[in-house]
């Protein structure tokens, strides 16, 4: 059985609003999203998944995160490092009407979609949020960290899960860098 990472994305339709119009909800939205600035880029990204109980599976990926619709909203593709196939793409916005970070993710090999809605709190050196879904096993809570490197050096995350009020843990935990310019 193929385990993917498991990435969360939220998206929002937000309505048009002046440049510029702090106050207004795309202004509010925008000042939200730039606090994933530190994940715009390339990067070479080591992602460990939960395979089984206690057992993490190891994969390798380049990320490319770019803002998108007039800074609305964050982008993330996925390519598998070996092949550079199409693995995945997140997508981030915050809806400043219920105030949570909304979360698409479609998932390339089953060729699906599935969102989340995530509270996150930032942080100069990163943020945390929390959530719940329901799998195959049942519903869950989760809560993740991500944590900014100094100087622009990547960023790591972990993502926890608990069902029934049970105990934390990790489903998914990941390392990206730099990737490697080019000579």
């Amino acid at each position: 059985m193929k385990v993917l990472p498991v990435l969360v994305i939220l998206a929002a339709a937000m309505p048009l609003q002046a440049v510029g119009d702090d106050a207004s909800p795309s202004g509010i939205a925008r000042e939200y999203v730039a606090n994933f600035q530190p994940e715009i880029g390339r990067w070479t990204v080591v992602n460990s998944v939960m395979t089984g109980p206690g057992t993490l599976e190891e994969q390798h990926f380049i990320v490319e995160t770019a803002q998108i619709l007039d800074g609305l909203a964050v982008k993330t593709d996925w390519y598998e490092a070996e092949t550079g196939n199409f693995f995945g793409e997140v997508i981030r916005s915050y809806n400043p009407a219920t105030g949570v970070v909304d979360q698409l993710y479609f998932a390339g090999q089953r060729s699906s979609w599935s969102t989340t809605a995530q509270a996150a709190t930032f942080s100069e050196t990163g943020y945390s949020t929390s959530f719940s879904g329901e799998d195959q096993f049942g519903t869950f809570d989760a809560r993740s960290q991500t944590a900014y490197l100094p100087d622009n050096g990547g960023y790591d995350w972990t993502i926890e899960r608990r069902y029934n009020g049970g105990d934390w843990f990790v489903v998914d935990r990941g390392e990206a860098r730099p990737f490697p310019a080019a000579d």
